[in-house]
């Protein structure tokens, strides 16, 4: 059970997480609530059943965790190994001492450059 949940579901959550997942609880919330009775049905668990026990079960993570883990996985290849990202994550983010030469606490974080939104 595991194995099906990893290749069918699993995969298709993790999958644009970095994006999807920074959207309003209330939109995340459907598809946490779908998740989480999967997990019941998959494990055979009561209907009461702890959610947290059926994700450690399954070793995994449940969707707002997932999404704080693959964007500190994404910050890491960003900093340490650029060459595994695709070329438009590469120009998304900056370090704030590329912008000025103040030597401030600051200096080291990173600059997120702004997005423009197509309107269609």
């Amino acid at each position: 059970m595991i194995n099906i949940y990893i290749a069918i579901v699993h995969s298709h959550l993790l999958y644009g997480i970095e994006i999807y997942g920074n959207t309003y609880h209330a939109y995340l919330n459907r598809l946490m609530v779908l998740n989480n009775k999967l997990l019941k049905i998959l494990q055979s668990a009561p209907r009461k059943a702890l959610v947290l026990d059926l994700y450690e079960n399954f070793n995994t993570l449940n969707i707002p965790d997932l999404h704080n883990f693959q964007l500190l996985v994404l910050i890491h290849k960003f900093f340490y190994h650029k060459e595994k990202l695709p070329v438009i994550f590469t120009s998304y983010l900056n370090a704030n001492f590329l912008f000025h030469n103040h030597d401030t606490c600051n200096r080291d974080n990173l600059f997120l450059v702004g997005v423009k939104l197509l309107m269609v």
